[in-house]
């Protein structure tokens, strides 16, 4: 409580300065609306800042869980444009349904933070979501993020229509979410055992034997991710050009830059020493058995208690796990990033997991959708939007230093960047767009902790640039979505088989056919021609 009412204190300070020396911006009249080919959009606007009030649903999820009294979102739009945003947090665990649910009656929101973008474009033709050009007078960040961002034009579903609010939009210069997945080892059992973190698979899988030998009981390599995860994370050292996992949308494919045709991964042979290698890890014990179904909770048990060493996960991890362990007594322990290691051809790199993540909806019955269309073109587009949703405001929660160098204020109740997230409610889900970098700004932290910056400092300049991204239109996506899911299913199913030796590497062959014959084939002819469609070739 103490925590909050100084947050608050602090807040309420700064907003009254707003108040006083800033001004709302010039509004749109309903003739400048119609001047941007607005079609009919429910109820008038009454004036140019009378108070208004919009709905806007977002997942709560319990490790940043939503506090009224802090997060300054909610409270900045309050005082730039007299508009109060009713949050609705949903339960992280109920959101899909209810989100779901709304949908189907109708009667939605005016925001829901965290939509797929192929319901976003079908329900937005239908006329149920906003077409944002139909706002682009009253919207110039919005246009020239578009013309910026080339990601971003590609979940255009025309050049006359965009109907969602994109969100987690990665540049190279966040780390922690271009970098956002990369390899892990308990480097406290590495040290003990005296052994260099691995360069190659031969390296590797040394390191594996070597820990099994001292912790007989262990299977050193475990995982929650799962395959697509995994192999994202280490292709770049396999010699591959593929990111199943990216926001590249190009599933398991290798894009050829000389011949700008994407193929299936299986025909690679890197990629099926990759499964042979995994393979021999499970025959050989060191792969735990379990790495297809563990659930978080087991994982995290398994790596807190020296049943597992190396792994794959999110940026994050080393700073939450050491923190916890060490909090829980255990001083010694200590989880740090690993390069990739590489076979010859490969680089001890990764790709970067730019482009669009996510994306968020307004309801075209919205009452006020010019006052929203300028709420959303200053939260999601602007450089003050992308300030507060990402670092909060200017001198309360941050100061800027050396002209583009960001700096957190920690306190003695907010020590952690997990814990600024936390209270500020800011790098949260699809709340924010861009990080700063894309405006310019350096967010190397010198006062975030050793386990968020080692990461950071050993990835920061082995990021590559994933395949193009391919973003299906609505006729593509019904094609796909015919056998998407079979196939999807069954290619994981028959990797997990050869790994696990359930079935055996001689039908390799056998099985690439298999997945082409159910759909595979269809794939690669549809995201060609969505591609040639997209880059215009």
């Amino acid at each position: 409580m103490k925590k909050s009412k100084r947050i608050v204190a602090m807040l309420i300070c700064v907003l009254f300065t707003v108040t006083l020396f800033a001004g709302c911006g010039s509004k749109a009249t309903d003739s400048d609306a119609d001047k941007t080919g607005k079609t009919d959009t429910g109820a008038e606007t009454k004036g140019t800042n009378d108070p208004i009030t919009i709905t806007c649903m977002f997942s709560d999820h319990p490790s940043q869980p939503y506090q009224e009294e802090t997060w300054v979102l909610p409270k900045v739009i309050k005082e730039k444009f007299n508009i109060t945003m009713e949050m609705q947090a949903i339960p992280s665990s109920a959101f899909e349904e209810k989100r779901n649910a709304t949908l189907a009656s109708g009667d939605i929101p005016d925001i829901i933070v965290g939509m797929e973008k192929i319901v976003a474009d079908d329900y937005g033709r239908k006329g149920m979501f906003i077409n944002f050009m139909n706002y682009k007078n009253i919207m110039p960040n919005m246009l020239a993020t578009l013309e910026k961002y080339e990601p971003l034009k590609v979940h255009m579903v025309s050049p006359d229509e965009f109907y969602v609010m994109p969100g987690q939009s990665v540049t190279m210069g966040t780390v922690s979410a271009s970098a956002n997945l990369l390899p892990l080892v308990r480097m406290d059992i590495l040290k003990d055992l005296g052994l260099s973190t691995p360069n190659t698979y031969d390296e590797l899988y040394d390191m594996l034997v070597q820990m099994k030998k001292a912790y007989p009981d262990s299977f050193p390599w475990i995982d929650r991710c799962r395959l697509t995860t995994m192999f994202s994370v280490l292709s770049a050292g396999l010699g591959l050009f593929s990111c199943p996992s990216g926001a590249c949308n190009t599933g398991w494919t290798v894009f050829s830059p000389a011949t700008e045709i994407f193929t299936d991964v299986m025909e690679e042979e890197n990629f099926k020493f990759f499964i042979e290698f995994m393979k021999k890890c499970y025959d050989d014990g060191l792969l735990d058995p379990n790495y297809a179904t563990d659930t978080t909770t087991e994982w995290e048990s398994k790596l807190m208690s020296s049943k597992g060493f190396f792994t794959v996960d999110y940026f994050a991890r080393p700073d939450m796990m050491t923190t916890i362990a060490r909090s829980s007594g255990d001083e010694k322990f200590s989880l740090e990033a690993i390069l990739p290691p590489a076979i010859e051809g490969g680089q001890q790199k990764t790709y970067a997991l730019i482009g669009v993540r996510g994306f968020n909806v307004t309801s075209a019955k919205t009452k006020h959708p010019e006052r929203v269309c300028e709420m959303i073109d200053f939260w999601v587009y602007s450089e003050e939007g992308c300030l507060l949703t990402t670092y909060g405001m200017k001198d309360v929660t941050f100061k800027v230093k050396d002209g583009k160098k960001l700096e957190r204020i920690y306190t003695d109740t907010v020590k952690t960047q997990l814990d600024f997230d936390a209270a500020y409610g800011v790098n949260y889900l699809t709340f924010w767009n861009f990080k700063p970098d894309f405006y310019g700004y350096d967010l190397f932290d010198e006062n975030a902790s050793y386990y968020y910056n080692q990461p950071w400092q050993l990835f920061e300049d082995k990021l590559l640039s994933p395949p193009p991204a391919v973003i299906f239109n609505a006729g593509e996506s019904e094609k796909y979505n015919e056998y998407r899911i079979d196939l999807n299913d069954e290619r994981l199913s028959v990797l997990n088989q050869f790994i696990m030796g359930e079935r055996p590497m001689s039908e390799w062959d056998k099985a690439i056919k298999e997945l082409h014959e159910i759909g595979m084939a269809d794939y690669l002819e549809l995201i060609n021609s969505a591609y040639k469609r997209i880059y215009n070739k």
